[in-house]
């Protein structure tokens, strides 16, 4: 996530900077595609008080732009577009959500258990 999509990003800009432009306009994050962002937070229960947020929010950004990249370089048009940045958005939220508990994962998959000295396990 971190690597692969601002690498295609960059490499669509390169190739194609003026229609990137023209679907980043088109297709701007404000509004409707932030507001989806923010619902979808909501709908997997990643709140501000949550550590993950912050993740979730800016991979919901590289969700967006890859996803307008992509749409550009096939030169794919409206609701196509539209559902394209909404799909990228939910993978990459849940992207967020499954990395941000590395160590739960690194313990289950070894049989073993997390300990925090706050209490929580």
């Amino acid at each position: 996530m971190e690597v692969y999509l601002p690498k295609t990003i960059e490499r669509i800009y390169k190739e194609i900077p003026e229609k990137v432009e023209e679907y980043l306009k088109k297709y701007s994050y404000e509004g409707q595609v932030e507001k989806y962002a923010q619902v979808m937070l909501k709908h997997y229960g990643v709140g501000r008080e949550k550590s993950y947020y912050q993740d979730c929010c800016s991979n919901a950004s590289l969700g967006y732009l890859y996803s307008i990249g992509r749409c550009a370089y096939c030169g794919y048009e409206d609701n196509h577009v539209k559902n394209y940045i909404k799909k990228m958005i939910r993978i990459s939220i849940i992207n967020g959500i499954n990395a941000s508990n590395e160590a739960a994962h690194i313990c289950r998959s070894n049989n073993l258990r997390a300990v925090y000295l706050d209490g929580l396990s």
